[in-house]
């Protein structure tokens, strides 16, 4: 929780993270909650903070989305003889097969300001919001391969 060195202050009693539902690229998922964070004060002369904050580096009440261990992978091969000296080989190679969805980290960074919501779009900061997944898509190859 910090930009710069300069970490958070932490609000006492209000929970650190939202309900996070389905990723949302363009507006961002909430997941941390911005008023539980608030920037330490600034210099009134040339904006620059006057303390460090009292966050750590490390929240250890807070974990980054539930992940599955990888996804699931598939892969078939069909092996046919041709004639004694020749095979023929057909390989098709799935990654993710089922193609699901895992979140990324949210943006930890108060430099990115906060998020402000209107309308449902958000015209402010990235700081608490998912703003990708973890990982691509679901990735199919296919190969084919003569021997002799």
């Amino acid at each position: 929780m910090s930009a710069g060195g300069i970490r958070a202050n932490i609000v006492p009693g209000v929970p650190q993270t939202v309900h996070s539902g389905a990723l949302d690229v363009i507006n961002g998922t909430p997941y941390l909650n911005p008023a539980a964070f608030t920037s330490p004060p600034g210099s009134p002369v040339n904006g620059f903070a006057l303390s460090y904050g009292n966050s750590p580096d490390f929240l250890s009440t807070v974990r980054g989305p539930w992940q599955m261990n990888g996804g699931e992978n598939f892969g078939i091969v069909k092996r046919t003889r041709i004639t004694e000296r020749y095979n023929l080989e057909f390989r098709a190679d799935m990654f993710d097969v089922f193609n699901r969805q895992r979140l990324g980290d949210p943006d930890t960074s108060l430099g990115d300001g906060l998020p402000n919501f209107v309308n449902g779009v958000n015209t402010g900061g990235t700081f608490s919001l998912i703003t990708g997944p973890q990982d691509g898509p679901r990735v199919i190859q296919f190969a084919m391969r003569l021997t002799f």
